[in-house]
Parts: structure tokens; C-alpha cells; sequence
């Protein structure tokens, strides 16, 4: 071969040596298979609907923006510090890096227009207004880029396309906003979620709009994608079209799709608003605790500032094994994640998604090191194409591609599929759905099957990550902080106002935003126990082994019909104190006896005397009445209003 043309390269290469891998017993985390939602969930038309029901509220746009645009400054390369020139090593040119599908654009001028000029609307309190904004030349898509500082503090904004009022984000504000930017450089961009179809739809709401009459959004940037996130592939204009014909769909093969749900890919944006694209996967740990641990490639992203911008795009495959119609819909999460661990020698990045994604399911690993001729699979989105397999096995273990450390990847020969770029970061696995590798490059493309694709060996990161992949329980009784958000399944996901219990401590996620946070003790199994309540949803119940002295759990909750409990008040004595005593018992069918919780005006007793009974003391509210609440798990939640004066 007369050139040598690398998928993706590594950055500049140091003297480093990597940490001695002690000898010990094999430990590996099983795989875990996505969990789908029952048939009795809403059918794909009423989720729609309901999902398109805030927008409906809002009125049609008043304004419509255009952003006259200037190519940014150095958007060659998805990042300095992250290319590397083949020629310095083989006499090529070609350069090895994250998949390019945008590039990174200035404001050529500040658009006319001022937020307090908008139709606003009197809703309630709130004022609303929406407008649109599109590109001076149009796009498919692309992730507008604001300045934290520049956004109204009395503002809330929501974002989506109208042509795909299905991905709705928001709402986002200047606290919110700020306090995501609050560890990365002064003047870095926050971006947007991408935005499909050529128009971004703002949807705002503030108490005055009279304090917006000089203001604007704040829109300083704009990262323009090369092609839409839904086309069959998301590619450079170059390599338009599919990816190489040898590819074979995820979906030929239905002995691989559970593990396929493990894998998704994503987009980052740099500093510069250049946008790059690689593959990932989730990954279980010891515990079975359901974290959302993400494992991709150095190469693609490895600074706090990409990985918190991350969006990821799950279940993005053929319908059949032949089809070139997507399958089950596509999902998207957004927030990025928090870097744990990376390492470019090894190619590694590990991370944790700061928005748990749309599946259950979890890879399994082995610490144990593959041996010669076993056979494996990569799955993986290929010049971001639909979700392919590759089917080989290895063959060694070596360095890459340098000879500064040997055996830290494997090399695996293909019989069938291949990777190019947008494959990198993506899972090698073995037959039992467990992680052995992690894609580092190749000589892509379908032309060269004959030549052996990189992957970085887990057996060889695991002492690295095994804090977080087979973490040491805490003591008992220690305190630790749990905190997240609830919001619906709905595919726009709603905050819900609800109960939290955990451990015996307890608050309402009423703050609009769906979100929680406690200090609880852990139990004599270091055990962490979660019950949520809210009006009109299932129950939650969630035991998590604690292994850190922070959890964070967001939950989201299936809307379902289920017998509430009766709270049954036999005595209520009102004090000289301005409070109310109350005693009772709290009842199923056919007045059984059930252990729960009675909630009333902030506090709380327990039911599990095995008679259903309870006596509290609560004050009385400003208005002299007492909510009172019952919550059982696996029952919707019993609410009341008492008047005992």
C-alpha cells in the first residue's frame, strides 16, 4: 500500500508510562439488557401530542431573526493540541482526528432586534413571546452559541425546531446557565442543542417585560453543521452518502442488538464552534447501580469544556436488517457529562452523563486479557451513519502506533464490516456482551479490511477506572448527599411536583425545575433507599448501594392509573399553639391495614405497626387548614384538605 491513510491518531505522543497492572483475580460487571417501556405506555401519536402542548400555549412568533454570519477564525481542525500529522511518522499528510460536521461562525453584525420589542403576552403572572431564528444562509442544522453573561436574568427560554417539535429543550435561564459555564474559561460559548430544519423557535417567558427593553438573547456564535442529525448519515459534504457498502446494519444481526442499546453517538463543540462527532458506549459497574458511565476515545473529547456540551443521539439504527428507514424513534440526551479519567496513551476518555439516557442498558466488562484468535464485535456509527456491526477477531496485542509502551491495544482483523471515521471511541465486545476494547483508529474504510483495527485494551485502563467501575461500599451511618431531578417519560420531559423520601428524610420537588436534594444517612447495608410520590404517576422505589459520598439519581416517571390509600382520621385536637394533633390509620381494600407514609403540612409518620396507625403534630397553615397526604408504595398518592377550625 502506497499510502497509509489513519482513521484517528492520538495527540502528540510524551515519554509516559503507564501504571503497572498488579496481579489479581479476574473481575468482571455483567451485561445488563435495556429495560423497554410496557405496551400499555402512550402510543407514539399521543406522546406527540402531548409533547407539543407546551409550545401550543405559547403565542406564534412576533419576530423573526436572521444571523448574517463570518467564518470564525482557525476552524480547520477540530483542535490544535488533538491533530497530529501522519507525515511525521509514515510521510503522509493526512491528519488524524474527530469526525468534522461543522464549523464554527462569529456574528458578522448584532441582529436588529430587541427583546422587550416582542408581542408579549399576559399569561397569569408571566408574560409570554416567541420568535424564530434562522441562518443567513441556510442550514440543516446547527447549535446556536450565547453568551452566559449576555442572557436577561429575569428570562426563561425554551428551544426547538418546528419542523421536529419532538426534541423540545429548556427551559434554560441565566442562573441555570451560568452555573453550568461557572468551571469552564471567561468567555467560553454556551451551546445550544442542535437545532434541525434551518429554524431555531424561542419560546420566552419573564414577570416583566418593560426590564428586556434593551436587551437581547445573547447569541454571539454559531457552530453550522454540514448535514442533519437524522439523514441517514452526518457526514462532511465530501463524504456524502452511506457509509462504505461492507457495513452491515445493526439490526442483520439480533443476537447483538440488546448490547447495541449500550451504544450511542455524539457531538461536541469546541471553543472555536467546530463540531466533531465519535461513538460511545455505557458501562456497568460492580454494583448494578444503573450510573450512566460513559466510555469513548481521548482523541474525540477529553476537556471538561467538549464534554459538558455533549450531546448524544441513542437508537439511531435501520428499521430492518436491509432498510434504509430508521427504527424505533431516535432519542437524544444533552447536558455532556463530567470527566472522571483520560488518558491519551491509552486513548480513554471515562465520564458520567449529567442526564441519565433513554435506556436501562449497561455493558458488561472482564478485566481478564483477551487471548489470541477470540472473537469480537464492534458496534458503532461509521461517518455517523445508522448503527453497524463489525464482526472479527483478535489477532495480538500491541502498542499504537508508536513503539513507546507496548500491549496497550488489541488488533483485531475484520471478516466482516470495517470502521472510518465516526466509529472511534465505540466498544469492542466479546460474546457475553462485555467490554475488552476501545476504538482508537484504523486504516479505514472498506478497501482496507486487510489491514488491523486498534483498540485500546480495558484490562489494561481497569486500574484506572475501577474506582468508579468497582468502588469500595462507604461505612454505615455515613452521610451523603443525594440529589437529582424528576421529570415525565414524555420524549419533552416535564418537571413533576412530588414527594421525595429517602432514608427517612423527605422534600417536595415543587421548585419548578422537578429537582431534590438531601443529606441522608445510609442504612447498615451502606444502602440508600428512594421513594417518590407525585399526583397522577407510578410510584418510584430505587435502593442504591452507596459508594460515594455524592449520588446524583434523576428519575423519570411513567404516567398510570393505580388505588390510591384513604387516610382515615379518627381524632384531631387543635393546641394553644396554633396546632393541630392527629391520629388514624391509613387503609387499602377492604379497609386492610397498609404500612406508608402520612404526610401532614411538613411532617411526616411512618404506618408499619402492622395496624396502618399513625399520630402526628402539625402546624396549621397561614389559611388554618391541614394538607394531608398518604403515600404507599406501588399507590398513587391519597391528598386531602382538612378545616379544623
Amino acid at each position: 500500500m502506497s499510502r497509509l491513510s489513519l482513521l484517528l491518531l492520538p495527540a502528540v505522543f510524551a515519554s509516559l508510562i503507564l501504571p503497572a497492572v498488579a496481579d489479581e483475580a479476574e473481575i468482571s460487571a455483567p451485561f445488563i439488557p435495556h429495560s423497554h417501556v410496557p405496551d400499555s405506555q402512550a402510543t407514539d401519536s399521543q406522546m406527540l401530542d402531548q409533547r407539543v402542548t407546551k409550545s401550543l400555549a405559547f403565542t406564534p412568533p412576533s419576530a423573526r431573526i436572521t444571523l448574517e454570519l463570518t467564518p470564525s477564525q482557525h476552524t480547520d481542525d477540530i483542535e490544535t493540541n488533538r491533530t497530529f500529522k501522519a507525515e511525521e511518522m509514515y510521510g503522509e499528510s493526512d491528519r488524524g482526528m474527530a469526525l468534522k460536521v461543522g464549523d464554527g461562525f462569529e456574528l458578522a453584525q448584532q441582529p436588529d432586534y430587541l427583546l422587550g420589542d416582542l408581542n408579549w403576552q399576559a399569561d397569569g403572572d408571566s408574560f409570554r413571546a416567541t420568535m424564530d431564528i434562522s441562518l443567513s444562509e441556510h442550514s440543516m442544522a446547527f447549535r446556536l452559541g450565547f453568551d452566559p453573561l449576555g442572557i436577561p436574568d429575569n428570562l426563561t427560554f425554551y428551544l426547538h425546531s418546528p419542523s421536529h417539535p419532538q426534541f423540545h429543550y429548556g427551559p434554560f435561564t441565566a442562573d441555570s446557565v451560568q452555573e453550568q459555564m461557572a468551571q469552564f474559561e471567561e468567555g467560553a460559548a454556551f451551546w445550544s442543542p442542535v437545532i434541525e430544519g434551518g429554524i431555531a423557535r424561542v419560546e420566552l417567558s419573564t414577570d416583566s417585560p418593560l426590564s428586556l427593553t434593551s436587551a437581547d438573547l445573547g447569541i454571539r456564535s454559531v457552530s453550522v453543521l454540514h448535514d442533519s442529525i437524522f439523514s441517514k448519515g452526518l457526514k462532511r459534504q465530501e463524504d456524502a452518502g452511506s457509509s462504505g457498502s461492507c457495513n452491515v446494519n445493526i439490526a442483520c444481526d439480533s443476537s447483538s442488538l440488546p448490547i447495541a442499546d449500550t451504544t450511542a453517538k455524539y457531538l461536541f463543540t469546541t471553543t472555536r464552534g467546530v463540531t466533531g462527532l465519535c461513538t460511545g458506549a455505557l458501562l456497568n459497574d460492580t454494583l448494578n447501580s444503573q450510573e450512566p458511565w460513559f466510555i469513548t476515545a481521548d482523541h474525540c473529547v477529553n476537556s471538561h469544556y467538549e464534554i459538558g456540551n455533549m450531546q448524544l443521539y441513542w437508537f439511531f439504527r435501520s428499521r430492518t436488517c436491509g432498510s434504509s428507514l430508521p427504527g424505533t424513534e431516535v432519542q437524544t440526551t444533552i447536558g455532556g457529562g463530567t470527566r472522571l479519567y483520560n488518558s491519551y496513551l491509552q486513548d480513554t476518555t471515562l465520564m458520567r452523563l449529567n442526564q441519565m439516557p433513554p435506556t436501562t442498558a449497561r455493558a458488561g466488562w472482564n478485566t481478564a486479557p483477551v487471548s489470541t484468535g477470540t472473537p469480537v464485535r464492534g458496534i458503532h456509527h461509521p461517518l455517523g451513519d445508522y448503527q453497524k456491526i463489525s464482526k472479527g477477531h483478535v489477532i495480538t496485542a500491541s502498542d499504537w502506533p508508536l513503539e513507546f509502551r507496548s500491549d496497550t491495544h488489541w488488533q483485531v482483523l475484520w471478516s466482516s464490516g470495517a470502521v472510518e471515521p465516526g466509529s472511534s471511541g465505540s466498544g469492542l465486545f466479546n460474546n457475553n456482551n462485555e467490554l475488552v476494547g476501545v476504538l482508537t483508529g484504523a486504516v479505514p474504510y472498506c478497501e482496507n479490511v486487510e489491514f488491523p483495527a486498534f483498540y485500546g485494551r480495558f484490562d489494561k485502563m481497569y486500574p484506572e477506572l475501577k474506582r468508579w467501575l468497582d468502588p469500595s461500599p462507604l461505612q454505615a451511618d455515613a452521610t451523603i448527599r443525594v440529589s437529582g431531578k424528576v421529570t415525565t417519560q414524555l420524549l419533552v420531559p416535564t418537571p413533576v411536583c412530588g414527594l421525595m423520601l429517602i432514608n427517612g428524610q423527605h422534600m417536595f420537588t415543587c421548585n419548578g425545575a422537578g429537582e431534590y436534594e438531601l443529606n441522608v444517612p445510609t442504612d447498615q447495608n451502606q444502602e440508600i433507599h428512594l421513594l417518590f410520590f407525585a399526583d397522577g404517576f407510578t410510584p418510584v422505589s430505587k435502593t442504591i448501594k452507596a459508594t460515594t459520598n455524592l449520588i446524583k439519581q434523576n428519575f423519570t416517571l411513567e404516567s398510570e392509573s393505580r388505588p390510591a390509600p384513604v387516610v382515615i382520621v379518627e381524632d384531631l385536637t387543635l393546641t394553644d399553639d396554633n396546632r393541630v394533633v392527629l391520629s388514624g390509620s391509613l387503609r387499602g381494600a377492604e379497609n386492610a391495614p397498609l404500612c406508608g407514609l402520612v404526610l401532614a403540612n411538613g411532617e411526616h409518620s411512618f404506618t408499619c405497626d402492622g395496624q396502618g396507625r399513625f399520630e402526628l403534630t402539625a402546624p396549621l397553615a397561614s389559611d388554618g387548614t391541614v394538607s394531608l397526604f398518604g403515600f404507599v408504595d406501588g399507590m398513587s398518592p391519597f391528598q386531602t384538605t382538612l378545616n379544623p377550625l
